[in-house]
């Protein structure tokens, strides 16, 4: 699994999105196969969704990616709350009306060794509320008349 999450602006309007990458993996040869999800989207800590605030869904550039756009009052507000918890939660279908997985991403994970040892900062949920804010400044100037 791979992908990226954040703010955008799209007709002058602010979104936030979900890239989500997954591969299969061989176990005798242990090769990738691009296998994208049909859906994707966040759950909150009381495990509601934001599936209602899906404003568009389609595959990605990426093999193995589905790009997800969501409206940004409600979705923000989850991924802003994940950053300061240093946790997101994602969930996933393969197949339509198939089982959703959970991913549960710890954004507080700066970098990880061969041997697996991670070593943790508060740095990326910092400098994610950092740029968002200045997203959102930016955004309003540009929109005044």
């Amino acid at each position: 699994m791979d992908g990226s999450f954040g703010l955008m602006v799209a007709k002058n309007n602010l979104a936030t999105f979900l890239k989500l990458v997954v591969h299969d993996i061989e176990p005798k040869t242990m090769e990738l196969t691009p296998s994208a999800p049909v859906s994707a989207y966040f759950i909150r800590p009381n495990y509601s969704t934001n599936k209602t605030s899906v404003v568009a869904s389609y595959p990605s550039d990426m093999p193995g990616a589905l790009f997800v756009i969501f409206k940004a009052e409600e979705t923000f507000k989850i991924i802003a709350d994940g950053m300061s918890a240093q946790e997101i939660l994602i969930a996933f279908s393969r197949s339509r009306g198939g089982v959703d997985y959970q991913l549960t991403l710890d954004t507080s994970v700066e970098s990880t060794a061969p041997d697996g040892k991670r070593t943790r900062s508060p740095k990326a949920g910092l400098e994610f509320l950092s740029c968002s804010q200045q997203l959102v400044t930016n955004l309003r100037s540009s929109l005044s008349p």
